[in-house]
């Protein structure tokens, strides 16, 4: 079934509509996906500077602990016990330790207990949680001990349940590690949660003469998580605090159902929750915060993580491993998102209406122009390319359309003379290179001849020469292809164009080839007016150097040589020239010096492939080149022009020119 051109247009322009709807529908889920994101983000920043806090504040408290273990008191008092443990035998140590381990458990008092709970260091002990406790508003270390090396108890800021230690694991902790940082527990006494922190007592030569150990309440903790909860401007919010384990420790009101009107949920301390999607997700995705969207019986929720990260300071000490997890209802977040949504999926349905109608509109004012056209391009079918086209008014995208494609059948005879040209250019160019070939290889092949007749005669200075004119003819045939590879590579192996200031690729060129110069004893000046041109650098440095070579190999017996280097500038192409005072070129050679293998003295060095190499560099560049000499004895004036880029900056100011050897 044919369509016309109307119905095609109306079609696509409903295509274009429908298209323009999806596009709008896709945009939109992706400015959910980047609001959500946006939110999230928000979200994180003010959860991770929340755990921040968290962080801070346990930080601060842990190392008011430290205050102990860098006491000089504490050192004395340990000593002190560990000289009168010392002087004991083993036998009466273990006997002091179970009776007093016994009447400790029991309740009783003995002189020994009454003097360990009065002494000096508890003293000290009670006197610093007293006024920790003050700062603080409420009980920051619930317990403070110290033990001896021989683990028993020599002071404490209360009556702790236990005289002996050294079976304790924050003892032996200390003990091995010089620490200990236990878990979230609940303090019956304090009625609160709390971690343990313990840390090793040295003496002045550095071993462990006992340890300290402290019971941090991390009541200002809950107070936080509650806070999130009354500030957060989301009702769904709702916070808990886990372990490294997934372990909850705490939580905010919303989270975990209130119990006997406090606000830790004791009941809930300890619950494993590393099976919850949230929890479960955050602890895998390896990152310290971010935010994650759990879908769960349809119910989406995004849930924003951070963890807890000890300062730079103490990379070890303090790790907690905790984790702060806030929990929102996506729905109550993404809701202005969503509602902004609905309203831009209704305009993109008007805009694809709009864009039907004007589909149709359009398609019924061009229709006729089409028809038009397809006239045109059937006349240009039937090779009929002078076929007069329709003047149109300017502007007229239709009418322009026609006369491009005229040009473009103008332009498509023009590119098949040019392939037929090269292809013309492609047979000479074979012809040339199997000649050449060939020389070489009939040497050798003339030279195998006659080397098996002197092997067979016994002539060993004969078989010497024809293996060096066999070799010679081998080394004449790798320089040829050599040549012929690197004459292939122009024009497809090319650097990006650049700007180039001439001045300094001619500098470049001469320190190349200045062992040559210096061996000919050759003059060279430059032009210090050299401007700037634009192509690939490497390929016209290898085309001026291949210039100046050629011009030091043809100097003759000159008995003053001289090459230089100059440019001119004109509105459409700079012009370069390397001028020789050398053997000159007869007039009716000049046409065929840039030849493949066309070499004026056969004798010479070289394959006869450089000047073809420099005018097929130069023809890559859109440029052209020529020759000028009066004849022989009279010098060479090579030149090649360039086209003036816009890109070409203005030449360097001018200046005197430079002779250099």
């Amino acid at each position: 079934m044919r369509l016309r051109i109307g119905t095609k247009l109306t079609l696509g322009f409903l295509l274009v509509g429908v298209a323009v709807w999806a596009a709008g529908h896709l945009s939109l889920d992706v400015l959910q996906d980047a609001s959500l994101d946006a939110i999230g983000d928000n979200l994180d920043d003010e959860i991770a500077l929340a755990m921040e806090t968290v962080r801070e504040n346990i930080t601060n408290r842990l190392e008011a602990l430290h205050w102990f273990d860098q006491a000089a008191s504490l050192s004395r008092y340990a000593e002190l016990s560990n000289e009168e443990f010392s002087r004991m035998s083993k036998q009466q140590r273990e006997a002091l330790r179970e009776s007093t381990e016994g009447d400790w458990i029991a309740g009783r008092q003995t002189p020994l207990i009454e003097e360990i709970l009065g002494n000096g260091l508890s003293g000290i002990l009670k006197s610093h949680v007293d006024r920790l406790g003050k700062e603080q508003g409420y009980a920051l270390f619930t317990e403070i001990l110290v033990a001896n090396r021989y683990g028993t108890l020599i002071g404490a800021s209360g009556r702790t349940t236990d005289y002996i230690q050294d079976d304790e694991k924050w003892y032996q902790a200390c003990l091995t590690d010089g620490k200990q940082l236990g878990d979230v527990r609940y303090d019956a006494s304090s009625d609160s949660l709390a971690i343990a922190v313990a840390v090793a007592l040295t003496d002045d030569d550095g071993n462990f003469s006992g340890a300290v150990k402290g019971v941090l309440n991390i009541e200002y903790v809950a107070r936080l998580v509650q806070y999130l909860e009354t500030r957060s401007r989301y009702r769904s919010f709702r916070a808990y605090l886990v372990d490294r384990d997934g372990r909850a420790i705490l939580s905010s009101p919303a989270a975990l159902p209130q119990k006997g009107g406090r606000d830790l949920r004791l009941p809930e301390f300890g619950q494993d929750l590393s099976a919850a999607n949230a929890v479960a997700q955050a602890m895998d995705s390896g990152k310290d915060s971010g935010h994650i969207m759990i879908t769960d019986d349809g119910r989406e929720t995004l849930a924003v993580f951070s963890r807890f990260r000890p300062l730079p300071k103490h990379p070890q000490t303090y790790d907690l491993g905790w984790m702060l997890i806030a929990e929102f209802d996506a729905e109550e977040v993404l809701q202005h998102v969503r509602r902004a949504k609905r309203s831009l999926l209704l305009a993109s349905l008007v805009a694809m209406a709009l864009a039907v109608f004007g589909g149709v509109v359009f398609a019924r004012s061009v229709s006729g122009r089409i028809g038009r056209l397809t006239a045109t391009a059937a006349e240009i079918a039937k090779a009929n390319q002078t076929t007069e086209l329709e003047e149109a008014a300017a502007g007229d995208e239709v009418d322009v359309l026609t006369r491009t494609f005229h040009q473009m059948t103008e332009n498509l005879a023009k590119a098949q003379s040019e392939l037929e040209a090269r292809n013309a250019e492609l047979a000479r160019f074979t012809y040339t290179v199997s000649h050449d070939l060939k020389s070489p290889l009939i040497t050798i092949k003339g030279y195998l001849g006659i080397l098996a007749e002197d092997l067979a005669a016994g002539k060993a200075e004969q078989v010497a020469d024809a293996m060096a004119r066999i070799g010679g003819a081998a080394d004449k045939m790798a320089e040829l292809l050599h040549d012929l590879l690197e004459l292939s590579r122009v024009g497809r192996q090319m650097s990006p164009p650049e700007e180039i200031a001439l001045a300094d690729l001619v500098q470049e060129v001469l320190e190349l080839v200045e062992g040559p110069l210096r061996e000919h004893r050759v003059q060279t000046e430059v032009s210090a007016d050299l401007p700037v041109v634009y192509g690939d650098r490497v390929r016209l440095r290898e085309a001026l150097q291949n210039l100046v070579e050629n011009a030091v190999k043809y100097m003759g017996d000159q008995p003053e040589p001289r090459i230089e280097i100059d440019a001119l500038r004109g509105d459409e192409e700079v012009t370069c020239r390397v001028r020789d005072n050398g053997v000159g070129i007869d007039p009716h050679d000049q046409a065929k010096i840039f030849g493949l293998f066309n070499q004026l003295d056969k004798q010479s060095e070289g394959t006869g492939i450089g000047l073809a190499l420099v005018q097929r560099i130069v023809e890559v560049h859109r440029g052209r080149i020529w020759v000028e000499s009066e004849g022989l004895g009279k010098g060479s004036t090579f030149c090649f022009a360039l086209p003036c880029m816009q890109k070409t900056a203005q030449p360097a100011t001018p200046g005197p020119s430079r002779p250099s050897v």
